[in-house]
This record gives structure tokens, sequence and C-alpha cells, in this order.
């Protein structure tokens, strides 16, 4: 019986494998080599079926290349023959099913902080971290990995794998009502970023506003000798994110 009801949503990222012909000199996995010729789907067992097949000449020596899908779910494989010339490849989607109770939670978070902001300043810095990690996840849908440390240099969290590349962001979280952060905190920030190699980066503060020389040195400046873009996100613009989910998961 096909389980495709009890594994959504669907993420799909690719696991890619070299293999020599009628080898396994490259260590290749085992599961590589069975699932090439998978006839299943491994997630939801229903039927694979061949998508598309074309042939390549490379390097004088003609190559067949396959793409087959799952019926059901939507997983699917790849894979080129090997020649005395090319080693071949094998492609596959790597399933990742949701961690629901993780969201669930979230959502409760959620919920709790718009029904006062108040709460938000009195979450624990490190928990207050992992809580941008959680939202920034979902509203920019990457995956976050949480770095932050005692002597972290700066950077408490790094995007990764979205549109824009690893984004490296600091997170700070304000008691104060009304804080206004200054811009000693980008300008701080800048030189983390540069030591780390980045040119583009994210504050999220629970700060009332940034002060206005904070937001002029947020910007890149062709005058710069290195460049860099800083987006700030302070309380209210961090609440309008946190709406914007809530409305998203209804």
């Amino acid at each position: 019986m096909s389980n495709v009801g009890r594994i959504q949503p669907l993420e799909y990222s690719t696991s890619v494998a070299l293999f020599e012909n009628g080898s396994n000199q490259l260590g290749v996995p085992r599961y590589v080599h069975d699932l090439i010729h998978a006839s299943v789907c491994p997630y939801c067992g229903e039927a694979v079926e061949l998508e598309d097949r074309s042939y390549t000449e490379l390097w004088g020596d003609e190559t067949c290349h396959e793409r087959y899908r799952c019926n059901g779910c939507g997983w699917w494989r790849s894979h080129e023959i090997p020649n005395k010339y090319f080693r071949g490849s094998a492609r596959m989607g790597v399933l990742h099913i949701a961690d629901l109770r993780e969201r669930h939670l979230l959502a409760n978070a959620i919920d709790q902080i718009l029904e006062s902001a108040d709460r938000l300043r009195a979450y624990d810095p490190t928990k207050f971290e992992k809580l941008v990690g959680d939202v920034m996840k979902e509203f920019l849908g990457c995956q976050v990995d949480h770095v932050g440390k005692s002597n972290d240099g700066g950077i408490d969290l790094i995007l990764m794998h979205s549109d824009r590349g690893p984004i490296p962001v600091q997170v700070k979280r304000r008691q104060a009502d009304g804080k206004v952060e200054s811009v000693a905190l980008v300008r701080e920030f800048r030189g983390a970023m540069v030591l780390a190699g980045f040119d583009e980066g994210l504050i999220v503060s629970t700060a009332d506003h940034y002060s206005r020389q904070a937001m002029a040195a947020s910007v890149a400046r062709p005058e710069h000798l290195l460049p860099q873009k800083i987006d700030l996100v302070d309380c209210r613009r961090f609440l309008d994110i946190l709406r914007v989910l809530k409305v998203s998961s209804t």
C-alpha cells in the first residue's frame, strides 16, 4: 500500500556519485548501485517509470542518459551509462521528511509572540537565535547553520542554500522597549564579514529601530574597499515576517 500521504511535504536535494564500469573502486555506497535499477520508489513503493532517454557522444563514444520518476511522490533517479572514456554518473532525489513537530512548535511560538511582542524581548538570547534560525528557514526556504557561541566573532547563523548563497546573520535580543540599534553594531558586523569572506549579511534585532547612521552604514557603496550589503531587521519588521508565516500556514 502506498504511504504517500504520510511523507508530505516533499523536499528533494541531489545525491551524486561516480562509478567505474563494472566495479565500485570509488567507494560508492551500495544503496546507490541498488537504486540505479530500482523499479519501485524507495519512499512510497509506487512504480518508477522511464521519463526520458537521450544519447550523447562523449569524446567519440556514445553514452546513454536515462531519467526515471516515481508515479506517486515524484522521487526521481537518473544515470549515464559508462563507456571506455567516461566513468558514468548516478543521481537521485533524497527525500527530506519535514519535522512536523518542529513546525508545530514554531507555529505556537509565533502565536504567542504575536499576542504580545514583549515576549520577544523576554527570550533567552540563545533561544532567540534558534527562533530566528527557524523563522528564516521557513520564510526564505533555506537551511540554517547555527554557529553562534561566546566567541563567535559576531556571526550567529549562516543561511545555507538560499537564492543569494551563504549569508551570515547576527542576532541581537534587546530587552529594553524603544531601544535604538546603533551604528557600532553594523560596523562590527562588517568586520566579522570581512574576516569570514562574506559580502552580504543580515542583522536581526529586537530593537525598536536602527539609527540613521546604522542604516547608512548597511548600504554597499562603490567607494568602499570591500562593498558589503547588510539587511537590517528590527522588531517591527521581524513581527511582520511572523505574520506572513502565520498567514501562509493557515
